[in-house]
């Protein structure tokens, strides 16, 4: 008697353990680049791959990620880059995409820093026209691999339940990281805080009651409900913390200016990067 294939999620290999090896040490080849220019690469490639406002150069947009300025701001970005990494790399090994996970990530690392360069010095230039500047660090970047991570989480709840689930999560995630982010930076009104929160509570219930009114609810087994709810509060819990580093309360604070913009735009780039890679990276439409 002949079998179909395996369902995605139970599909094994026998060579998968070799392709994790090759992947974490694809992985691991980020960090060991980044602590290598830092501690080892001459002073003039330093300067040569650090973007300048005032005379920006391809080496620059593209490779100004590499070096920071300290060894305390590499570590910061580091310590961002692992947990976003092996968090989403765990999403992409439930959901049988790491394909889709290899190429976001691969893309993001090769558009994200020019593009995030090239919108911060057309926001500074808007708000602060003539200011010079210089840019290191992978903070861009990691923001954008948290728009991957969030990606992610999005296409476990909807392969666990529907796209309406993810949908309705997902847009509630996203709610509360940046309610936990304003209460961080700012001293919003009780009317927003609590109206927000509010917010998250309303889209979860309409959704469940609309599943309850069609008699859907009971489809979507306790495990599945389990596992959403661990990896909806560690992804949050992700993006709260990483948001905490990359938007402090005064990014003018110090001698240093926190390029936000630059941050803003890499969460968005990495979130559109994911989603749209999925249409084409997978095997799966979601519409």
């Amino acid at each position: 008697m002949t079998r179909g294939p395996l369902p995605k999620h139970i599909a094994t290999r026998s060579n998968d353990w070799f392709v994790l090896a090759v992947d974490l040490l694809a992985l691991l080849g980020v960090p060991v680049l980044l602590v290598f220019v830092q501690v080892g690469a001459p002073g003039p490639f330093q300067s040569l791959v650090t973007y300048s406002s005032q005379e920006p150069t391809l080496h620059g947009l593209f490779g100004h990620w590499t070096v920071h300025y300290s060894g305390l701001h590499l570590l910061e970005n580091l310590t961002g880059y692992g947990v976003v990494v092996v968090m989403g790399y765990i999403l992409a090994w439930l959901l049988q995409e790491r394909w889709w996970f290899r190429l976001s990530m691969f893309t993001i690392l090769l558009v994200v820093p020019p593009l995030t360069m090239m919108v911060s010095l057309l926001c500074f230039g808007a708000i602060e026209p003539g200011l010079s500047y210089t840019s290191r660090g992978a903070s861009a970047v990691i923001a954008a691999l948290l728009g991957l991570l969030y990606g992610l989480s999005v296409g476990f709840v909807r392969e666990l339940v529907d796209l309406r689930a993810a949908i309705s999560i997902g847009g509630a995630m996203l709610i509360l990281a940046l309610t936990g982010l304003l209460s961080q930076i700012g001293s919003p009104s009780p009317v927003v805080f609590w109206g927000l929160l509010s917010a998250v509570a309303i889209i979860l219930v309409l959704d469940s009651g609309v599943r309850l009114r069609h008699g859907s609810l009971s489809a979507v087994r306790w495990p599945a409900i389990g596992m959403i709810a661990v990896v909806g509060y560690g992804v949050t819990m992700a993006m709260f913390l990483v948001f905490g580093g990359l938007f402090p309360a005064d990014p003018f604070a110090g001698d240093t200016i926190t390029n936000v913009f630059s941050h803003a735009a890499g969460f968005a780039l990495g979130a559109i990067i994911t989603f749209w890679g999925h249409r084409y990276w997978t095997g799966d439409s979601w519409v």
